[in-house]
């Protein structure tokens, strides 16, 4: 990843962390390389994280795919927080109710789904960036075109109440908020 890869990386994940409590249980959904993991107050919480391109899986990191990869001891666990920073865009549309229902089954009650989504419109401004060589741009290909209405319709679709949705990024990236009533 180039600088400016990683400087996106961190901004999302700086805005994330401040909605994840104390001493919890964290399942992050596309975790790269566990980066999150820094971030959070690991002897208090319980971090676990799971990415097909995961380099070195350990005990709490799994190369594999969400939600078929997810080892059957996690699933016996409930999280307080799924987090899955730019990674909702790469699903298909139509498998994110059932990709977001999956997030919903692994969370305690009042359980949260932490997301960052950029806007459509990001993908221009990285394609830009892209060919001046200023970010590798991950899997940039794989964007679904997703809209704001649809993942909003779809969290709906899965059992998710939304409690914050704020734009970052000079509007270009969403951090959006649910609840596992």
């Amino acid at each position: 990843m180039r600088l400016l890869d990683v400087g996106l990386q961190r901004a999302r994940i700086k805005r994330a962390v401040k909605h994840v409590r104390s001493g919890s249980q964290i399942l992050d959904i596309g975790c790269h390389q566990g980066e999150l993991s820094s971030f959070v107050a690991l002897g208090r919480s319980h971090y676990f994280g799971i990415d097909p391109d995961l380099a070195v899986p350990a005990a709490n990191l799994v190369r594999g795919w969400f939600p078929d990869d997810v080892p059957t001891e996690w699933k016996e666990s409930l999280f307080d927080h799924c987090v899955a920073l730019a990674v909702l865009e790469h699903v298909p549309i139509g498998q994110l109710t059932g990709f977001l229902e999956s997030a919903r089954g692994l969370l305690r009650p009042t359980g949260t789904l932490i997301a960052t989504v950029p806007s459509p419109a990001t993908d221009r401004v990285l394609a830009v960036l892209h060919r001046l060589r200023l970010i590798d741009g991950m899997d940039l290909e794989a964007h679904d075109g997703l809209t704001l209405a649809q993942l909003l319709d779809a969290a709906a679709e899965a059992g998710f109440r939304l409690l914050r949705h704020h734009r970052f990024q000079l509007g270009l990236n969403n951090l959006l908020i649910w609840e596992r009533p």
